[in-house]
């Protein structure tokens, strides 16, 4: 990942590019002013409710994708990213995607007899 910018060095709107990339998901983040442009929900959930950094808006991109805008001006949101990557929460949040992604995948034919089989 690229770290943000140094103080003293100029940043445009979308100077500031970050990338967080797995086999599932990869989620990009840029700098606008004092807000933080993300793709990715479970990033933006962890920012909004670990940390606090308010949503400004938030736009449905398609049938599966997000950008959400957070009010960041402390410019605290690159270095939280970083640390939501490399957390626990993270690992949940994956797991959780997992977990509906099979759930789905059942459709509404999936009954389940208590014993873990599939029916």
């Amino acid at each position: 990942m690229q770290g943000a910018p140094r103080e003293g060095q100029g940043t445009s709107a979308s100077s500031v590019r970050e990338r967080r990339c797995n086999a599932r998901t990869c989620a990009v983040l840029e700098r606008d002013g004092p807000n933080i442009v993300l793709t990715d929900r479970d990033t933006a959930v962890y920012l909004h409710a670990v940390h606090r950094i308010n949503i400004a808006s938030a736009t449905r991109m398609g049938r599966r994708g997000h950008r959400i805008v957070m009010y960041d001006p402390d410019r605290r949101a690159e270095e939280l990213v970083i640390q939501f990557i490399n957390s626990e929460s993270s690992l949940f949040a994956d797991g959780l995607r997992r977990v509906n992604k099979i759930l789905h995948s059942f459709g509404g034919n999936g009954v389940s007899n208590g014993s873990g089989e599939a029916p």
